[in-house]
Formats: C-alpha cells, sequence, structure tokens
C-alpha cells in the first residue's frame, strides 16, 4: 500500500519503483504500475501486489521514482 499525502503538489506523476530488502535477499527495483489509473495523486492511496521468493525477516523498504515529469515532487 502506498499512502500519497494529502498536500498541494503532493502527487508525483514520475515513474515510481519499489525495492524490498530481507535477510535473506532483495526483490530487486520493481516499477509500480497499473493499467488505466493514474497512480500516486494528491490525498490517494494505490495498492500493489508483488510477487517475489521470501526474503525472511524485513529490514527495510526504498520507494523511488525517476523525477522523469514536471510534476515530480512526492509526498509519500
Amino acid at each position: 500500500i502506498v499512502i500519497t499525502g494529502d498536500v498541494k503538489g503532493g502527487g508525483t506523476d514520475a515513474n515510481v519503483s519499489i525495492t524490498i530488502y530481507g535477510v535473506n535477499g532483495d526483490s530487486g527495483k520493481r516499477a509500480l504500475k497499473k493499467k488505466f489509473r493514474n497512480l500516486f495523486e494528491r490525498g490517494q492511496t494505490d495498492r500493489f501486489v508483488l510477487e517475489m521468493l521470501d526474503l525472511g525477516e524485513l529490514l527495510r523498504v526504498k520507494v523511488e521514482h525517476d523525477g522523469s515529469s514536471l510534476n515530480n515532487g512526492w509526498f509519500l
């Protein structure tokens, strides 16, 4: 689940990705996309299902965007 903050200019049109790290390894960088949906808009909650091997105990999560749009600031 990714929740974009409800603040002026809080959304982004950039390409967003996630990497999940666990004691057994990491997921690799995964793009967060959905067809026919405008993601990461102000005050919006977006849900994703990612399939991957068992990473074991969670260590950290890295969420990033590529800055590819004019509106690339993002309040996560």
